[in-house]
């Protein structure tokens, strides 16, 4: 199991025996407790594989860039928190790989790419989470900020080009994984869709 559940179960517990939360409340304070514990170990991971391949400064932009779009855009979930630690590193890495492969781009190619990343966030965004249903408002509000947040890291592409391409790429490359990242997640969405309709 997740080795973080004995942990979010004793701090539940914890607040119960405090009088801080209800009994009947356990579970769900329990549920939020696995969710910050399990990101604080994945973005811990990060960080230290940053500062191995001496990379701190363009993974602080890559989280930076790929937190502040992605819970308006939506993506892609695991299923499970190990699957979710493998999915994120995975993406990590992949924008490591991608930012070294695009480190000398052109302006127009960079341009060009950009345009490309536009695509699922014009037609996706955003992604709907099976667990979590937005409401029709919500939907889109959400759109409305999936939006604007991707303009704002474009706009800001564009104009770091001549001043630092290095951070140009680092953001691309970041916006490149949460694309992907939706496209992912509708894929993974249709394939469900296909095995229930099956059975």
């Amino acid at each position: 199991g997740f080795p973080g559940m004995k942990f979010a179960q004793q701090i539940a517990a914890l607040l119960v025996s405090q009088k801080l939360i209800e009994q009947d409340e356990t579970e769900i304070y329990v549920y939020g407790l696995e969710l910050i514990i399990s990101d604080v170990i994945n973005f811990s991971a990060i960080i230290i594989v940053s500062v191995i391949l001496q990379e701190f400064i363009c993974t602080a932009i890559y989280l930076l860039c790929f937190l502040t779009t992605r819970c308006f855009c939506g993506g892609y979930h695991a299923t499970t928190h190990t699957r979710c630690r493998i999915a994120m590193l995975t993406s990590y890495l992949l924008f490591l790989i991608i930012k070294t492969c695009l480190g000398n781009a052109l302006l127009i190619t960079t341009i060009v790419i950009l345009a490309a990343l536009w695509g699922p966030v014009i037609l996706y965004a955003p992604i709907q989470h099976a667990n979590h249903k937005l409401s029709p408002e919500l939907n889109r509000i959400n759109r409305r900020r999936s939006i604007c947040s991707y303009g704002i890291w474009s706009v800001a592409i564009v104009i770091m080009y001549n001043v630092d391409s290095d951070v140009s790429i680092a953001i691309l490359a970041s916006l490149m994984i949460v694309s992907l990242n939706m496209v992912l997640a509708k894929v993974s969405l249709n394939v469900r869709r296909c095995i229930q309709c099956r059975r």
